[in-house]
């Protein structure tokens, strides 16, 4: 027992003198460098990156408009999609390498084709699109009343394993779990059961999405958390500071938002 204590004891040590140590961010007990991707936008959200591409897409505001933008992390090339009016929400098939971007216009989801910059109206007229997630199929979520809906050939239906679940985030992982969240907490739940488990009430996260391996990441406003789901819980792997949006980038790096940039971690150089 006192050994056990002992090797404790120097682990919280150690973890100290890497956060003190570092000039970047500690993931994980690591030290990552902070590379700043984009700035001076005004609160960058909803980020998410088609890792085909590497192309990172986001929504932010403009004179009280939202407008999805599109930065290359190979060229940072940066632009703003004009052709999708009011841009907020984004998905990836990242099979298809398709970009899908919802307005909070009520003027429906789109297809955006990068090479081109050009896009196409696919369904969901009438609504608010406050969230995007693909796996196998399109969901969305719709403002104020938080509906999951799936989109499938132009056709809106209601998810009927989340019907009674209000959600404002909905993501699914590599073992088909479903995570949701809404003002009450975060839940989880297997794919087509309708109970969910409770996971956390006091984090209020702003961001829920997959990595490279389909594993659940959240961001809160100082934090960035992977989900635990033998604990049923979020366990905390990295402090940030006024935390917007979470992506993985295609070679699984994380990029987080603040409400001013876009910022990429990469594991420091020898520090492995």
């Amino acid at each position: 027992m006192k050994v056990l204590i002992i090797i404790g004891s120097l682990a919280l040590v150690t973890g100290e003198l890497a956060s003190s140590d570092c000039n970047g961010v500690v993931v994980r007990g690591k030290c990552h460098e902070k590379e700043v991707l984009a700035d001076n936008l005004d609160r960058p959200f909803r980020i998410i990156v088609d890792f085909h591409t590497n192309v990172l897409y986001f929504s932010y505001s403009i004179d009280n408009n939202t407008v999805s933008g599109y930065l290359d992390l190979n060229t940072k090339e940066l632009g703003n999609i004009t052709q999708v009016p009011e841009g907020f929400a984004h998905a990836v098939d990242q099979n298809r390498h398709e970009v899908y971007i919802g307005t909070f216009n009520k003027d429906g989801i789109y297809k955006f084709f990068y090479n081109n910059k050009t896009a196409e109206r696919v369904g969901a007229n009438g609504v608010d699109i406050w969230s995007m997630f693909y796996k196998d199929e399109l969901y969305y979520s719709t403002y104020p009343d938080e509906v999951v809906y799936t989109l499938k050939n132009g056709e809106s239906i209601e998810l009927e394993d989340m019907k009674g679940n209000e959600a404002e985030i909905f993501v699914v992982d590599r073992d088909d779990y479903e995570f949701f969240k809404n003002g009450s907490g975060l839940y989880g739940k297997r794919r087509g059961t309708t109970d969910a488990d409770l996971y956390d009430t006091q984090i209020i996260v702003r961001s829920l999405v997959t990595d490279v391996f389909g594993v659940i990441h959240a961001c809160s406003e100082n934090g960035i958390y992977v989900v635990d789901k033998n604990k049923k819980m979020l366990e905390k792997i990295a402090d940030i500071d006024d935390g917007f949006s979470l992506a993985f980038d295609r070679d699984n790096n994380m990029v987080y938002s603040d409400s001013l940039q876009i910022i990429r971690l990469k594991l420091k150089s020898g520090d492995f």
